[in-house]
């Protein structure tokens, strides 16, 4: 079997501004990684296909734990992030 690179290893890792899923399909911004969950801002897919942050009347921002959650984006190629 083929060993990730240090780059892969990295690109796969969730870090600040990537954007994850939850099992009920929600998007979320990661805001800070901490111990043993991710501090986040609720998102939404765009009409155009990019994901932005909610706007601020009707953001949400949460703790979700480390298992819950599934990279979908990195924060290099979220648009309006």
């Amino acid at each position: 079997m083929c060993q990730p690179t240090d780059t892969a290893a990295y690109a796969a890792r969730i870090k600040p501004g990537d954007v994850v899923k939850t099992p009920d399909d929600a998007l979320w911004i990661v805001d800070r990684c901490l111990f043993e969950e991710y501090e986040v801002t609720s998102a939404e897919l765009g009409a155009d296909g990019n994901i932005y942050r909610c706007c601020p009347e009707v953001q949400v921002r949460t703790l979700l734990p480390t298992e819950f959650v599934v990279k979908v984006a990195d924060a290099r190629d979220a648009a309006g992030a």
